[in-house]
């Protein structure tokens, strides 16, 4: 049940914009601010100011879960959210597949945009991490490929007006889709769709991204299209795109910390 109210009071956070406060934030403001994304038993154990922000580190018992909370001085928001359990160990089994680990993201982030699922291994322990994207946050989930459970969280909300609408959960939805078939892609006299076609592939794929850079490449006598988006500041794709048929040979995004 506590776990439940937790994730519930998660979701409503990462879905609503945090007040800004009019003066600068005090401590005891930013410790307010801080306590609606933490669960009722966690205790503050260390606090700093650095660099314009509060760092804010509790643990809660219950959970056995340490949180470190970042909120900026300026405005009251918070802007970093990271959890991480006690025992963080994963599994030497793995049987929870992709879409059951992407599941457990969208279960306490119900607007999250999947943008990779990656089976890892560390010490002989298995562990997903899932790399996820909002209108108004982004960041990873490590989940234990065994149980499900989340071993650790590291979310980035983004600089955003407290009185901004929020569009994700509709723009999320429109690129939950598949990409487009290749055969659907229109190809030009010259034999490659263009870049204009693919630059809307890409952001198909990122919604909320922003172009920064394409190029029409050759490799082993294929031409590929090279495109750079970006969304915010901290959130950088990279795709391939084959350039006769419009596949995506390949993508990943990057976080600029």
């Amino acid at each position: 049940m506590k776990k439940k109210l937790f994730a519930a009071v998660l979701i409503g956070l990462l879905t609503l914009s945090v007040p800004v406060f009019a003066a600068q934030t005090t401590s005891a403001q930013a410790r307010e601010a801080a306590k609606s994304y933490l669960p009722s038993d966690a205790s503050l154990f260390a606090s700093k100011t650095d660099d314009g922000k509060y760092e804010l580190k509790y643990y809660s018992e219950s959970r056995q879960e340490y949180y470190e909370i970042d909120v900026s001085s300026f405005t009251g928001k918070v802007t970093d959210f990271e959890s991480e359990k006690y025992n963080d160990n994963g599994s030497r089994t793995v049987s929870l597949t992709e879409e059951k680990a992407k599941a457990v993201v969208t279960a306490e982030i119900a607007d999250a945009q999947i943008l990779s699922v990656r089976l890892d291994r560390d010490d002989s322990l298995y562990e997903y991490e899932v790399n996820f994207s909002t209108g108004r946050s982004y960041g990873e989930y490590t989940i234990n490929p065994a149980t499900g459970e989340v071993l650790k969280r590291d979310i980035k909300f983004l600089a955003q007006s407290a009185s901004q609408p929020s569009t994700a959960a509709s723009k999320s939805t429109a690129a939950a889709s598949s990409q487009p078939a290749a055969s659907s892609q229109p190809v030009t006299s010259n034999g490659r769709i263009s870049h204009e076609e693919a630059i809307a592939i890409a952001q198909a794929k990122a919604p909320n991204a922003t172009l920064v850079k394409w190029e029409l490449d050759h490799d082993d006598g294929r031409e590929i299209y090279e495109i750079e988006l970006r969304e915010g500041w901290r959130l950088e794709y990279d795709f391939e795109i084959d350039a006769a048929t419009g596949r995506i040979i390949e993508w990943d995004v990057d976080y600029d910390d």
